[in-house]
């Protein structure tokens, strides 16, 4: 649930508020983004450094939401379509990782988190796959043709699947 109390002059809000202070007293507010990594209108960034553009929609969250910065501890988070996160997003899901290893006990929180991240981004991925197909053929049912070949043994596999998903 987006907080309705920190709206922007033009109706935009962040994505989330903690009700506890997370640092020197001040509440922690957030705003998620996932660009997309091979937009043509990123490419020129993509080309130079995995997270770049991510790094970019940070900067540009940061600027949108700097009337909050002084009241609250602002943090962009984004996460490119192919994965990379950017750089304040990564030092904030550290943190986060860290102060959930401390609370749980379990070393790997941070991995855990990154995890999670990760196949929230794929299900991104396939949704929009699926919604664009939808939108071209009418229909979300699949046809993979996978073709394995294991040379050793001189045997080849053909393998067709159809998938049909619903609710992704």
């Amino acid at each position: 649930m987006e907080p309705n109390s920190l709206c922007r002059d033009d109706g935009k809000r962040p994505d989330g508020l903690t009700v506890l202070p997370w640092a020197n007293g001040r509440c922690l507010v957030w705003d998620f983004t996932c660009p997309d990594t091979l937009a043509a209108s990123h490419l020129n960034k993509t080309v130079l450094n995995p997270g770049a553009v991510a790094n970019d929609a940070e900067h540009h969250k940061m600027t949108k939401y700097s009337s909050l910065s002084a009241q609250y501890d602002f943090r962009p988070i984004a996460a490119e379509t192919l994965g990379a996160p950017g750089d304040e997003a990564l030092t904030f899901l550290r943190d986060l990782g860290q102060r959930i290893a401390v609370a749980t006990a379990e070393p790997r929180s941070f991995q855990f988190l990154m995890q999670r991240i990760s196949v929230a981004v794929q299900r991104g991925n396939a949704a929009c796959i699926v919604a664009l197909y939808k939108r071209l053929t009418g229909t979300t049912c699949f046809t993979f043709k996978l073709i394995i070949c294991v040379v050793h043994e001189k045997l080849c596999f053909f393998i067709t699947a159809r998938l049909q998903f619903t609710d992704i």
